[in-house]
């Protein structure tokens, strides 16, 4: 066999396997992303309402790493400081809480994954973990 030909058995003998529950943050059980119509403010009172899409919400609070139901979400307020990063997770993560239906309120360090993105009409918006306030779910869209 040629050298090329024992590098590719080489390569797919040692290439990992696919597990289940495999992922990273953002729904580790890669859970289909839905779409939900949203208002983000950012700090001067300046707010924009579209389309975002999103599998959970994630905070480390006092139970500890909670995925939330974008369904369960009423809203996310994030507090005045600046984000942080965490190995492996892509985004910022920022002190605050998420307010759910029944009107119970988590507090900790509330993930915010650069995959987070508004459709409005003017086009696609990326939010900025460091300039938003808070992101209010209006209801699920039909997008």
């Amino acid at each position: 066999m040629s050298r090329t030909g024992w590098l590719a058995v080489l390569a797919i003998m040692l290439a990992p396997l696919p597990c289940a529950g495999q992922g990273g943050f953002g729904g580790s059980t890669q859970e289909p992303r839905q779409p939900w119509t949203v208002k983000v403010e950012v700090g001067d009172g300046k707010s924009v309402t579209g389309t975002l899409y999103l599998a959970s919400v994630e905070i480390d609070c006092d139970f500890g790493h909670y995925m939330i139901k974008p369904e369960k979400v009423k809203e996310v307020r994030l507090k005045d400081a600046p984000s942080r990063a965490k190995p492996g997770f892509f985004g910022g993560i920022r002190p605050g809480s998420i307010i759910t239906h029944s009107s119970d309120e988590m507090h900790g360090d509330v993930y915010v994954p650069s995959a987070w993105v508004v459709n409005t009409d003017l086009g696609a918006l990326s939010l900025d973990p460091n300039k938003l306030k808070s992101i209010t779910f209006i209801a699920r869209s039909s997008e």
